[in-house]
């Protein structure tokens, strides 16, 4: 039995751990704008991505802060 929950919760922890990509949140703006803040000393890949998005947004790559043109 104990082996069946395991079964059914593994997908479910796959699913909340996948990050969005840079695309996405460069193309939905209130999404990345509330969740920013959240972000702020972390480092995982879907915070990582959402910064970038940011800079993009805003022109700017993001490894050196050089404006985009």
């Amino acid at each position: 039995m104990a082996y069946a929950r395991v079964l059914v919760a593994l997908p479910v922890l796959a699913l909340c751990a996948c990050s969005k990509s840079v695309a996405y949140y460069r193309d939905h703006p209130q999404e990345r704008g509330s969740k920013l803040d959240g972000c702020i000393g972390e480092q995982s890949t879907d915070c990582q991505n959402l910064r970038q998005a940011e800079y993009e947004a805003r022109g700017v790559r993001a490894k050196d802060g050089v404006p985009v043109h």
